[in-house]
């Protein structure tokens, strides 16, 4: 555990710019006719697992993150589309079963939707686009470069 909290404080500033630097330009690209974002998105999807694994220069993560993905972005789109399905799929019940219930209004607004399950909707979607995309950045350097996960836990040594 100790392992993983200094890895992951190690390379909290890099991530949080690498971050920032990925929606600007993923921003910058929907301005541009919405394509141009969603190429960039799905490009640069493992960036954040390159640096973290690879520690390269901050701005080459993206470089790598598009190396590993060439070949494979249409696969990818193909999972974001899946996923945004999925959460708006989520969100839809969980809306309509706190609608119907009407459990607990505070001002007139469900309490249970606003302050409960609400949240837990976005920390559960915001970690399974954390877990995805560390998964398919393993997934993407076993096929690019036959590393499998063992070669990978390497970086808590």
């Amino acid at each position: 555990m100790a392992d993983s909290l200094s890895v992951g404080l190690r390379a909290f500033l890099p991530v949080l710019l690498i971050g920032i630097l990925f929606v600007l330009a993923y921003l910058c690209g929907i301005v541009l006719l919405i394509v141009p974002g969603i190429m960039i998105a799905v490009a640069w999807c493992v960036a954040v697992p390159a640096y973290v694994i690879e520690r390269p220069p901050l701005t080459q993560s993206f470089a790598r993150s598009a190396a590993l993905t060439r070949g494979n972005r249409w696969r990818i789109f193909g999972l974001f589309c899946l996923y945004i399905l999925a959460f708006f799929v989520i969100a839809l019940i969980v809306g309509l079963i706190a609608s119907l219930t009407k459990i607990f209004t505070v001002g007139g607004l469900p309490f249970l939707t606003r302050v409960i399950l609400s949240p837990l909707i976005n920390v559960g979607s915001g970690l399974l686009g954390a877990v995805g995309a560390a998964v398919l950045y393993v997934e993407l350097r076993r096929l690019k470069d036959g590393v499998g996960p063992e070669g990978l836990a390497a970086i808590f040594d």
